[in-house]
C-alpha cells in the first residue's frame, strides 16, 4: 500500500522548515504544495499557526481624533448599509 500525502505527519520542525523554504522561494502556493505533496488547506493552517514572519503582514494603524474648536463641516458620508453610516467632519 502506498504512503499517500494524507497519511504523512510532519513534526513542527519539519513544518517550520517548509514554511521558511516557501518564504525564500516566493513562488505560488499551489506549485509549492504540489511539489511537497501538501494539501493547500494544511499549508494555510500551518502559516496561521506558526506565523514565522509577523512583520510581513499589514498592521492596524490607530487613528487619533482631536475635537475641533470651530464649527465642524461635513467632509464625507459613507453608507455601510442597514442603519450604519460613517460621517467625517
Amino acid at each position: 500500500m502506498k504512503n499517500s500525502a494524507k497519511n504523512v505527519r510532519r513534526s513542527s520542525s519539519e513544518i517550520r522548515a517548509l514554511l521558511k523554504r516557501y518564504n525564500r522561494q516566493r513562488g505560488s502556493v499551489t506549485d509549492f504544495c504540489k511539489l511537497h505533496k501538501i494539501p493547500k488547506a494544511n499549508f494555510y493552517h500551518w502559516q496561521k499557526r506558526f506565523d514565522l514572519f509577523p512583520g510581513d503582514k499589514a498592521e492596524f494603524i490607530p487613528v487619533e481624533f482631536k475635537p475641533v474648536v470651530s464649527e465642524p463641516s461635513l467632509f464625507a458620508e459613507i453608507d455601510l448599509g442597514s442603519k450604519n453610516m460613517v460621517r467625517l467632519f
